[in-house]
């Protein structure tokens, strides 16, 4: 799968090492469960994986060690995750998600096709390297499918590959690595990042891969 990340993506600040101190949550008044889940924010775009760059023109290429820690779900959760919510899509959405997002390793990419799916009026593009809120308005299939996604377990992973980037202009292109990746955050706070480690590619500061392609690999989740 070729991915081409054009000028001016969204930005989403990819959590490298962070220690995460609890805070605890001071009740004000008793809320419906329902409440936690049924509205929020969905933001899909690219977070830099790696703190190097390289430097490449036409004739050369680099290789770009991507080595970082997140909060995430597993490849094991998120398959499993995956069939059970089939059942809040038609056919018809279900193909189109399983044809379009469905590759190996495409996880970030189907979370933001999926919530356009159903909270974006049907266009799977809705949430695509973009933030915009979403809400489930009382309707069956949508507070199904938050629910779902509220209550995925997540745990501490090491995300492990290596990039090559190659360049395509006499220009020299100064580049690093990217990866796409899906942040929901709910109405309590609670938040879920799912990155795509499918084909991570090669872009400048400004988000342009412009004189420089990337092969195409497969990042490694191992848990910590």
């Amino acid at each position: 799968m070729t991915t081409t990340l054009k000028a001016k993506k969204h930005y989403i600040q990819l959590p490298k090492d962070t220690n995460i101190i609890a805070v605890p949550n001071i009740l004000l008044k008793m809320q419906d469960e329902r409440d936690s889940y049924d509205n929020g924010t969905v933001s899909n775009g690219y977070g830099q994986a790696s703190g190097v760059y390289v430097t490449v023109q036409k004739g050369t290429s680099a290789k770009i060690d991507i080595d970082f820690t997140i909060t995430t779900i597993s490849v094991e959760t998120f398959n499993q995750w995956k069939s059970q919510v089939s059942q809040y899509f038609n056919q018809q959405q279900s193909d189109y998600l399983e044809e379009n997002y469905g590759s190996v390793g495409f996880m970030g990419g189907f979370f933001a096709g999926a919530f356009g799916a159903l909270f974006g009026g049907g266009d799977y593009n809705h949430y695509k390297n973009s933030s915009s809120s979403f809400h489930t308005d009382s309707h069956e299939q949508q507070e199904g499918f938050a629910k779902s996604v509220y209550n995925l377990n997540t745990s501490n992973f090491h995300v492990t590959g290596t990039l090559t980037a190659e360049g395509t202009s006499f220009i020299p292109a100064t580049v690093s690595a990217y990866v796409q990746v899906t942040k929901i955050k709910f109405a309590d706070n609670k938040e879920l990042h799912v990155i795509s480690t499918d084909s991570p590619v090669a872009a400048d500061r400004n988000g342009s891969s412009k004189g420089a392609k990337s092969e195409s690999t497969q990042l490694t989740l191992t848990s910590l």
